[in-house]
């Protein structure tokens, strides 16, 4: 038995065939475990990640309408405190006595109106009490006699200013009124002027002239005023020639 095994020549062909047949089934089975192996090896694409809903967080809610934030605190004021300052004590002091006032002339008495002169008192003069002449008496009019005021009256052609001590003159009925013009008419200019004339000894309105005047009134008021008679000024029982101021109201007739 042994020498069969050990000599090839003995072993018979049969034999050999199932083996190759038999090697040839084994190699095949490994062959198709290792391609199996290979297979089951191959990795696998990587799967899809899950997804997961969470619901989103609820907003804060906004603050209710109609109630303003409170404001901010004010800030705090320090109160510097001011050293007092002692008050000085005023020495009282002599009041001086108030002179005792001069007295006031009363205001003219103006007219009614300029249909009626007769009634218009002559306006106050504004002037030296005694006057602009150097003296009265029976000497010359150049002051050296024994008048007894010096300085109260005037000489022949001097004007003296209406004072005190004088007569006021007294408008004469007789005069006329002064006529509208006709552009004062249809302006109805009406109020008061005034005029400065002089006074003669006769009582005669001279060398007039418009201190305060109206719209288209001037000239007229000049003219009749210069035709106007008055009774003379008198100063200690004498006529004397003054400036006078002369009013006039003028109102549109009815």
């Amino acid at each position: 038995m042994f020498d069969a095994v050990l000599s090839p020549k003995r072993v018979p062909t049969r034999r050999l065939g199932a083996v190759a047949v038999l090697a040839i089934a084994l190699h095949a089975a490994a062959l198709a475990l290792a391609l199996a192996y290979s297979r089951a090896a191959v990795v696998k694409p990587p799967s899809e990640p899950e997804l997961t809903f969470v619901s989103p967080r609820p907003a804060p809610a906004p603050p209710a309408l109609g109630s303003p934030a409170a404001p901010p605190p004010a800030p705090r004021v320090e109160r510097k405190v001011v050293p007092r300052v002692p008050e000085a004590v005023l020495q009282p002091r002599a009041v001086p006595e108030k002179p005792p006032e001069a007295p006031v002339e009363p205001p003219p008495t103006e007219p009614s109106s300029a249909s009626s002169p007769a009634e218009a008192q002559p306006g106050e003069g504004v002037g030296d009490p005694q006057g602009s002449a150097s003296g009265q008496g029976d000497g010359p009019p150049g002051g050296s006699g024994s008048g007894a005021l010096p300085g109260a009256g005037a000489g022949p052609g001097e004007v003296a200013s209406f004072g005190e001590g004088m007569t006021r003159p007294v408008m004469d009925p007789a005069n006329r009124p002064v006529r509208y013009t006709r552009e004062a008419l249809e302006a109805k200019v009406q109020g008061l002027m005034l005029l400065k004339c002089v006074i003669t000894l006769d009582g005669a309105l001279t060398r007039c002239r418009v201190v305060k005047g109206l719209p288209h009134m001037d000239q007229a008021v000049l003219d009749t005023v210069s035709t106007w008679r008055v009774t003379p000024v008198t100063f200690q029982g004498r006529p004397v020639v003054v400036e006078y101021v002369i009013p006039v109201r003028l109102m549109i007739p009815k």
